[in-house]
């Protein structure tokens, strides 16, 4: 993790994950979907955003509603398919 939002900083150039810009006298962005991989990169990011959310949901549900000393197979299963 860095402090930084950008991956790549050339002079009046920057470039990361979404888009790359360029800083001269005028401010200009292009999305940087142009590359397969990196097409992929961002769809398994976001795909990995939902499966997290929809486990913690489910953590939630399943908190209140299992017996004692249940186990959380679901929950567990969507936090694989997060990561």
């Amino acid at each position: 993790a860095s402090l930084l939002q950008q991956w790549l900083v050339n002079g009046g150039h920057t470039a990361d994950l979404w888009q790359n810009c360029t800083s001269g006298s005028v401010f200009h962005c292009l999305t940087s979907s142009t590359n397969e991989w990196l097409q992929s990169v961002q769809a398994m990011m976001i795909l990995s955003i939902i499966f997290s959310v929809l486990s913690l949901f489910l953590f939630f549900c399943q908190l209140f509603t299992l017996t004692k000393g249940g186990r959380f197979y679901v929950t567990g299963v969507f936090q694989i398919l997060a990561g």
